[in-house]
């Protein structure tokens, strides 16, 4: 109640307040024709691996740091469900896999590697 008191006070009497914190600035997002010109060069390289680190991140909205950390069995393809267990803040979650990207994630069941080690 008290701080909205004072914000109004404050709107009154045209009194400015500096937190002394610099403003938040916002994250880089790039365009859409940005986003397909490296998707283009990334399948240009045939390497399908890259394409599937490609996919994954643009597709399931993971940070770079949680998709490097994705194992074999973090993902459930009967559920179209990776979980996400080394998340910011230790924090473990899931994101669903689009149907777009399930041929390209299920590559990584056929590589030959441990069910525990690391997708990428």
């Amino acid at each position: 109640y008290l701080r909205e008191v004072f914000r109004h006070i404050r709107k009154e009497m045209n009194i400015k307040i500096d937190s002394g914190r610099p403003p938040q600035k916002l994250p880089y997002v790039p365009t859409e024709e940005e986003i397909d010109k490296y998707y283009k060069a990334v399948w240009k390289s045939r390497k399908m691996n890259y394409v599937v680190i490609v996919k994954t991140f643009l597709y399931t909205g993971v940070r770079v740091s949680e998709l490097i950390n994705i194992r074999l069995l973090d993902i459930d393809l009967d559920n179209c469900q990776i979980r996400i267990t080394k998340g910011k803040g230790g924090e473990r979650s899931s994101s669903s896999v689009s149907k777009s990207i399930y041929g390209s994630v299920s590559c990584a069941y056929g590589r030959g590697k441990k069910e525990k080690s690391y997708i990428f």
